[in-house]
């Protein structure tokens, strides 16, 4: 209908591992007491493969639309960087390496939802320039691996996935005037690290982080911006 629009889709993907995953070569590094860390590279890796399924709903309204999607995505041949450590009698890490792997497979499901109001023109000025767009994702994965030795793990996560996502982006909108504070989160994030037990596993902490934008429209084709990443100085934990 005008207003309300619905969508399903099936999609089927394939993809190279990354380009730093299959070129030939290692790299030789020592850590700080001065073992060795070797990273590695695979040119044996076969393509990713996956397949997905998506049902979604959007419905417009004045000034914007509110959405809701389910999605679902199967993985074969998913690559994964495997890591094992030697240690001396006493405990110390004494050599490390890392070489990726494409033994993988997964699944990946979840649900997203969306409030956009571009601006609330009903409202009485100033505050007719008052906007807002908000989106919460929530991602649930799964990633069962075969290590080089045969032995296998799941973890519940794909690389680099966050458990969820979310944004919330106030706006104020004056003539060609503009103010954005966009708000972003991020829960939990699986790096796509493995250790061959789950103490050697990498992820990076929940995040947040606030950006501020000012953009002023000199005419139909040119925009004069300025913009501040990350104003509340939040950290990038692994």
């Amino acid at each position: 209908t005008p207003r309300l629009r619905l969508r399903a889709a099936f999609t089927k993907t394939l993809a190279r591992p990354d380009f730093n995953q299959f070129a030939m070569g290692q790299t030789e590094t020592r850590d700080a007491n001065g073992f060795p860390v070797i990273t590695g590279t695979n040119p044996d890796l076969p393509p990713r493969l996956a397949s997905g399924y998506d049902l979604s709903a959007e419905y417009n309204f004045k000034d914007g639309y509110a959405s809701v999607g389910l999605f679902h995505k199967d993985l074969d041949n998913e690559s994964f960087n495997q890591t094992t450590r030697d240690t001396n009698p006493a405990g110390n890490v004494i050599f490390t390496r890392t070489i990726p792997l494409g033994s993988g497979s997964g699944t990946l499901r979840g649900f997203e939802a969306s409030w956009v109001k571009r601006r609330f023109s009903e409202l009485p000025a100033p505050f007719n320039g008052l906007g807002l767009e908000a989106n919460f994702t929530r991602l649930d994965g799964e990633w069962n691996v075969v290590f080089a030795n045969g032995t296998r793990r799941t973890v519940d996560g794909l690389r680099n996935q966050p458990r969820w996502l979310g944004s919330i982006i106030p706006s104020y909108t004056i003539g060609r005037f503009e103010l954005r504070a966009p708000w972003r989160l991020r829960g939990k994030t699986f790096t796509g690290t493995f250790g061959t037990t789950a103490a050697g596993d990498v992820y990076v902490r929940t995040y947040a982080r606030l950006d501020l934008q000012a953009t002023y429209k000199l005419n139909r084709a040119w925009k004069l911006f300025a913009e501040c990443r990350n104003a509340n100085e939040t950290f990038w934990t692994q």
